[in-house]
């Protein structure tokens, strides 16, 4: 739920306004002004109240009350700088709105304040959390799910960094029976109560293997159904508490879901090099883009590459139009054998040593260098074999 005050001067507008924000489902109105507050009364809302949105009468015939609402808005906007504010009419015939940069429409329909509401918020949110990212197959068993746990593994055993990772595939996750772990509770009971993360008890939120936070689904069809408030609540909390978080997202994603791609840095669409995938990889990125996720946060892993394959990663860059991210090599034996053991893919792999380089681009760590060679006896003496005769020869 979002968390809303409304401010008007009018009783019967905000009798209204109050109907349909209640009637939404999905914004609590924590408190209503009317008529309008004291430069106390609405100080003592915004520290007390923890606020998504305010509603705020910014017309008026008389124009006393108008720049009391526009000295209103200021302060909200001085004291509250990532609450959004939107703005209404007491008037069905008012078009212009001078104060706030969004407003309600007349005739007021559910549709159309939901609308509203989540624009105002986005833009007010001011962009992408710069720790979070999230994973999205083209299609079923591209190996999204196994390139997201071994991507936080890495991120946590060898680089040593704090990382949450969220299964936000509540029907279909799988993680919790390859770690052989479950949390007290699950996501969705999570997202459940996520616009008060600040009362969790985290430790029954989580469970922590590997080094790594994981937030599990039960499969519960029947469970809690999430939207995009909901999301946006427990991934904001939960980034400054972790330098790292990644999102397991589900091959089809609805406009609640799309909130973890319009909050992520990068989104990574993962696909195998098969034709059938490349096709659906197409089709996921424009349905990002379709929910307002920029083509230039979004690429795509190449997963499962090996000698001989029909299309090279080069000219898969080509025909979706989208940054590779990373290619991965095929390695069945390795995966199947971290499954089975319920672990992450080991670095002696050449699997591993991939999820490794991956996870350090993701954390901006420089590449890697490889260790120098040691040679035995016999190859220390045949190098100074051969560095004796270009010796001689020169």
């Amino acid at each position: 739920m979002l968390q809303s005050l409304l401010i008007s001067n009018s009783r019967d507008t905000a009798e209204l306004i109050a109907r349909a924000i209640r009637q939404s489902g999905h914004i609590n109105l924590e408190q209503v002004f009317c008529p309008l507050p004291t430069h106390y009364q609405l100080s003592r809302a915004l520290s007390t109240l923890t606020l998504d949105v305010v509603f705020v009468e910014t017309t008026s015939l008389d124009a006393f009350d108008a720049e009391q609402s526009r000295i209103l808005c200021q302060e909200i906007m001085r004291k509250a700088s990532r609450t959004a504010i939107i703005g209404f009419s007491a008037e069905a015939g008012e078009s212009r709105n001078r104060i706030t940069s969004h407003r309600l429409k007349w005739p007021l329909s559910n549709a159309d304040l939901c609308s509203t509401v989540r624009q105002a918020v986005q833009q007010t949110s001011r962009g992408s959390l710069e720790n979070l990212f999230s994973v999205i197959p083209a299609k079923g068993g591209s190996g999204a799910t196994t390139t997201t746990v071994n991507l936080a593994c890495q991120l946590a055993t060898t680089l040593g960094r704090s990382v949450l990772v969220a299964e936000a595939d509540l029907r279909s996750g799988t993680i919790a029976d390859w770690l052989g772990t479950k949390p007290a509770e699950s996501i969705a009971q999570s997202l459940a109560c996520a616009d008060n993360c600040v009362s969790l008890i985290w430790p029954r939120h989580v469970s922590s293997k590997y080094g790594v936070d994981w937030m599990l689904t039960d499969r519960d069809h029947h469970g809690f159904r999430p939207f995009w408030g909901d999301y946006r609540h427990l991934l904001s909390f939960a980034s400054a508490r972790y330098d790292c978080m990644l999102v397991d997202l589900p091959d089809t994603i609805d406009e609640d879901a799309s909130e973890v791609a319009l909050l992520s840095r990068t989104t990574f669409i993962v696909t195998t090099p098969e034709m059938l995938s490349l096709e659906l990889a197409r089709q996921r990125i424009e349905e990002l883009e379709s929910f307002g996720v920029p083509r230039s946060r979004v690429q795509v892993l190449v997963n499962r590459v090996q000698r001989g394959d029909i299309v090279s990663p080069k000219e898969i860059q080509r025909r979706l139009g989208c940054e590779i991210g990373g290619v991965i090599p095929n390695d069945y034996p390795a995966v199947h054998r971290s499954i089975f053991d319920g672990t992450f893919v080991s670095t002696g792999t050449k699997l591993g040593r991939a999820y490794c380089a991956l996870a350090r681009s993701l954390a901006g760590e420089p590449e890697a260098m490889e260790p120098p060679r040691t040679l035995s006896m016999f190859g220390f003496l045949s190098s100074q074999r051969r560095s004796a005769v270009r010796a001689g020869t020169a």
